[in-house]
């Protein structure tokens, strides 16, 4: 094999390994020309001006989007373009870009940004969103081979049916408290683990990454323990709400039932069998009395996280912001920075 040949086959070797397509789209056809992404979804929209509008919006963000994705390792950035459609004609109007940012899935992206709400500019009443004419575009950078060459910025797009996979996916999971804290905590860790890989990577200076990856760590234990906290918060809240409601019932029926029937149906209720002594509760009063007690002594648990949580937010504040300067100061982009948990 000769010396050509042997630099074709490493060359395409990198073109087919380096540019990262998320799970479920590995057959994304990964385009280098935003221009040529908007030629190939043209058939679906009508408007020529608000693509080239499109395109522009997006175009401006290039730089940005660029330096961001050199700080985070296998990640892309998602942007969402909705389509409203003319009731009448038919003819499809595509809105401004929405730039939802950094992840490894689309799918958790759009879950994690459901709170962003693009209100249409269109005052004609003949318009219509109709979900299915969402399209996604998910931007890479392809990685250098042997540190030869510029990195340049690639777009996959993401068009019906996969778009109303996509969005089917994100919906699904933000309807699952469970799975979508499981997704912000996996969207962080790739977003920080990321970061120190990439301060490796781009920075010569060891002195500065020890200092750097350090203050990273802390922030993102003392974020786990905030997560902790509010998790145990949460339970002991609805503990409390648990004892009001049986509070209520036993004001209600503590001359209707039995008091074996009574303790039976406390215990259930607040589920802590452990909580009532059978031998030493002879009577209604006495059961509200020591469900009383309880609710006491977790409403003093629950000042005790409260105040906790003051104390653990404001440490929170004071590390991101002296991390965020220090980040700064190495040349991370604000576009960046705006993307960190």
């Amino acid at each position: 094999m000769n010396k050509s040949t042997i630099l074709i086959f490493l060359f395409s070797f990198n073109f087919l390994f380096t540019q990262y397509r998320p799970p479920g789209m590995q057959n994304m056809e990964l385009i280098n020309n935003l221009s040529d992404v908007f030629e190939d979804i043209l058939p679906l929209v009508d408007d020529i001006g608000a693509i080239n509008n499109a395109t522009n919006l997006i175009k401006q963000k290039e730089g940005l989007i660029s330096e961001s994705l050199k700080w985070t390792n296998n990640n892309g950035y998602l942007i969402r373009v909705k389509v409203l459609r003319n009731r009448y004609s038919g003819a499809k109007v595509p809105m401004a870009p929405e730039f939802l940012g950094i992840g490894s899935i689309p799918s958790d992206i759009v879950a994690l940004n459901s709170s962003k709400i693009t209100i249409s500019t269109a005052v004609d009443p003949n318009l219509i969103f109709d979900p299915d004419d969402i399209f996604y575009i998910w931007v890479t950078r392809k990685k250098r081979f042997l540190n030869i060459g510029e990195e340049k910025l690639v777009y996959g797009y993401i068009i019906n049916p996969s778009s109303t996979t996509v969005t089917m996916d994100a919906l699904n999971k933000l309807s699952n408290i469970d799975m979508l804290s499981n997704i912000r905590i996996a969207q962080r860790e790739a977003i920080l683990t990321g970061l120190i890989h990439s301060l490796k990577s781009n920075i010569k200076d060891k002195e500065k990454i020890f200092r750097t990856t350090q203050q990273i760590d802390t922030y993102r234990k003392n974020l786990e323990v905030l997560e902790k906290l509010n998790s145990n918060l949460k339970k002991n809240l609805e503990q409390i709400k648990q004892t009001d409601n049986t509070l209520n019932f036993l004001g209600i029926m503590k001359n209707i039932l039995s008091m074996a029937s009574l303790v039976n149906q406390v215990s259930v209720a607040i589920n802590k069998p452990s909580l009532l002594d059978k031998k030493k509760i002879k009577s209604p009063e006495q059961l509200i009395m020591a469900v009383t007690n309880y609710k006491m002594n977790i409403n003093k648990i629950v000042i005790e996280e409260q105040n906790k949580i003051i104390i653990i937010k404001n440490n929170i504040i004071q590390e991101k912001s002296a991390l965020m300067d220090d980040l700064r100061n190495i040349g991370v982009s604000q576009f960046m920075m705006s993307n960190l948990p």
